[in-house]
């Protein structure tokens, strides 16, 4: 009797009738309250309800019921889990995994929460435990994979893909992902084989089309890339990415009414900075404002830069501007309008909070353009504006510079964005500009470089100036003065460019072949950068002619 009611139950849940299954498990239970599927049937039905506390009641008198049980263990760490208790949850997973060795969805579960947490490390020792037990199983692989990526190590996690592949070739996930890995490690032939394949398996792929174009306009072939991106907003019109990708297409191509158009939806992007004003509410229009305009800085410090310039153009149309800004550039935009003769822009230090500014309209810096840049002369309203700097503002930092030798040149060389390691370049391949005669090199480069420098000074005999005192990563004054101060720079795409070149400092920019929008596309000039002489890759992560052609261009500067 028992048997016919309790199925009648499941097959009520099955068909998607939970709320039917819970009342008659319920008065199953008044019958056989001691039984224990039926007690953990209620605990996953309370859990489905989103009731958390009465699935534990349940799931706890089964453990009264029988403590060993592994599978109670398991549910019990989902439920905690879902309630955000995630020490709660890692014991009862410990615990499932403590009873049965075998419990692979325990290991797996365990690796998510522990990757969820940023352990990575943590993670990936639990999956190598649970391979130890089943080295079958491709779910195990395809989390390595991702986890592995998360740490940088690109080629294993290609290589624990594969075997996930090798295990279940069926799955549209894996490829998606194993594409993403490819991508990073400049592989794009691999990226858009294993993105076709993701299509293949599941033709509604919106993102795999999504991020094929993305590859596609890494090679610059954007007719494909535009098609990829048209094929996955017929898939999901919501998909709001794909549109923003859409914006690189046309901004490289300086097509500006349409790239602006479509760069405004970056603020939809999962895990990407969100707006710090509400864009739905008092968003400037772009016409003339007889009160207060609030312009905020958004992205890195280098955009802060870029977007920043053209505030300028703003004097003329609001009665009263208020700039917010990184607190490392508020005196830098303060002397620059000053110099401009504008009085009704306000520079003020960016905070997460700014709620307490009072002001009539706001918008964000990088969404200026689409007012102001329709067309290459728009750009020249703004570009050959410069930074001021006081040369007798530091008189410590003048005679450093004053006593080097030579022709001084200032070097960058490194990104701290984990995502776009791809922009930097090894110190030691600079080995042939280093040694380069009548020369002094200044190190402008953020971050911990002690390492790289002392190589090239034991392994080439080469000293590169370093100023200690100075913090290349917050004292963006002294980094300014010492540019201004040098004769050149060569540096990658990062913040030393934007800063180099807004001084209107001579810059040779080091750029990979899939290079930010800002740079164009073939040029060796820049639009918006008039002093920037920009050097190009061939191929991906190939920089030897990039830096042989950084020393010819060098040797005649010197002649």
């Amino acid at each position: 009797m028992f048997e016919l009611e309790f199925k009648h139950c499941v097959n009520l849940f099955r068909f998607g009738k939970i709320l039917d299954s819970k009342n008659k498990a319920q008065l199953l239970l008044k019958k056989y309250p001691e039984n224990f599927e039926l007690n953990k049937f209620l605990g996953i039905l309370f859990f489905y309800s989103n009731n958390y506390i009465k699935s534990k009641v349940f799931f706890n008198k089964c453990l009264q019921i029988n403590p060993v049980s592994p599978d109670i263990y398991f549910n019990l760490g989902i439920v905690f889990k879902k309630e955000g208790q995630l020490d709660f949850a890692k014991k009862n997973y410990e615990e499932a995994i403590k009873l049965d060795q075998n419990f692979l969805s325990a290991y797996i579960n365990l690796g998510i929460l522990f990757e969820e947490q940023n352990k990575y490390f943590d993670a990936l020792s639990i999956l190598d435990l649970a391979l130890k037990r089943d080295n079958k199983n491709y779910i195990i692989y395809s989390n390595r994979g991702g986890l592995l990526q998360k740490i940088k190590k690109f080629e294993d996690s290609v290589a624990s893909y594969i075997e996930a592949i090798k295990i279940n070739n069926s799955d549209p996930e894996v490829f998606y992902n194993l594409a993403i890995a490819y991508k990073k490690m400049g592989n794009f032939d691999n990226a858009i084989i294993n993105y076709k394949k993701a299509i293949s398996l599941k033709p509604d792929h919106y993102r795999s089309y999504n991020n094929l174009g993305s590859v596609y306009i890494d090679l610059r072939r954007f007719f494909e890339a535009l098609e990829c991106f048209k094929k996955s907003l017929e898939i999901n019109k919501e998909f709001l990415e794909a549109y923003y990708n859409e914006s690189f297409i046309f901004l490289l191509q300086c097509q500006f009414t349409e790239g602006w158009k479509r760069y405004e939806n970056r603020w939809y992007l999962e895990g990407e900075q969100k707006p710090l004003y509400d864009l739905n509410k008092n968003f400037w229009d772009g016409k003339f404002l007889d009160g207060t305009l609030l312009v905020w800085s958004e992205q890195g410090i280098g955009d802060h830069i870029f977007f920043g310039r053209v505030v300028k153009i703003l004097k003329d149309y609001a009665k009263k501007i208020i700039f917010l800004v990184d607190k490392r550039l508020e005196d830098l935009f303060k002397n620059f309008f000053l110099n401009l003769g504008i009085n009704n822009i306000n520079v003020i230090k960016l905070i997460e909070n700014g709620t307490h500014i009072k002001f009539d309209k706001h918008i964000p810096a990088g969404s200026l353009p689409q007012y102001f840049v329709k067309n290459d002369n728009d750009i020249l309203k703004f570009s050959k504006d410069t930074f001021i700097i006081d040369r007798n503002d530091n008189k410590k930092l003048n005679n450093f510079v004053e006593n080097l030798p030579g022709f001084k040149i200032g070097l960058s060389w490194k990104s701290l964005n984990n995502n776009e390691q791809y922009r930097s370049i090894p110190l030691k391949n600079f080995n042939q500009i280093l040694k380069t005669k009548n020369c002094s090199f200044v190190n402008l480069q953020f971050g911990n470089i002690d390492e790289e420098l002392n190589q090239v000074q034991n392994n080439l005999g080469v000293k590169i100036y370093d100023i200690k005192e100075i913090d290349k990563t917050n004292d963006i004054n002294k980094i300014a003065f010492l540019i201004r101060n040098l004769d050149l720079i060569i540096t990658i795409q990062n913040t030393t460019a934007h800063l180099s070149l807004s001084l209107q400092k001579k810059t040779f920019v080091l750029l990979p072949i899939n290079s930010r929008w800002q740079w164009g596309v073939n040029s060796t000039k820049s639009l918006w950068y008039p002093s920037a002489q920009l050097f190009r890759q061939t191929r991906f992560n190939y920089w030897e002619d990039v830096l042989n052609n950084v020393k010819n261009q060098l040797n005649k500067f010197l002649i």
